[in-house]
């Protein structure tokens, strides 16, 4: 918990070097960081024995390694810890000429459409403002939204029909001879 908090203050920290314009650019593949997360989740996700499936094209970004890093963590983590036991993780990268998108779908509890608009603002989960219950701090998916913001990307969060949440990062492909 310590080491993921540290890492949260980090991507904030940077995220507000980003938007004084200092943001890093080199070439981060996606499809590298969803590997990575799911590692780190593998723990969650094997207790909830959930069934993961992962297509994911290598898929290069511009971007700043840390903070997209952290983006793909948080959304990653946030499709694990609100799935429910024996559900699906589905998680896709695919590139074209002019995109790259990343696609995590879960299933979990059925979401209005009123509560899904309001997941992207600080503090909020599923149930709404988060109250102390020990199960985040209700900012994984403010965070992505605003790292995608940085990197020109555009964040869709959508309620998965039968439950769960569609999460769509469509990010501007890396220039062919880059």
């Amino acid at each position: 918990m310590n080491r993921r908090n540290r890492e949260t203050v980090e991507a904030l920290l940077a995220l507000a070097d980003a938007d004084g314009g200092q943001l890093r650019r080199e070439l981060v593949r996606v499809d590298e960081l969803v590997h990575d997360a799911l590692l780190m989740e593998r723990s969650a996700s094997d207790g909830l024995g959930l069934t993961v499936e992962v297509a994911a094209t290598p898929a290069p970004v511009p971007g700043d390694p840390a903070l997209l890093r952290q983006a793909v963590a948080n959304l990653v983590q946030n499709a694990v810890r609100h799935n429910e036991r024996d559900g699906h993780l589905r998680i896709m990268v695919e590139p074209s000429s002019a995109h790259v998108v990343l696609r995590i779908e879960n299933t979990g509890a059925s979401l209005s459409e009123d509560v899904v608009a309001t997941l992207t603002e600080p503090f909020v989960r599923g149930q709404g403002r988060v109250a102390g219950s020990g199960k985040g701090h209700g900012l994984g998916l403010t965070l992505a939204r605003s790292v995608a913001e940085a990197h020109h990307a555009r964040l869709i969060v959508q309620a998965r029909d039968g439950g769960g949440l569609v999460v769509e990062v469509r990010f501007r492909a890396a220039p062919e001879n880059s």
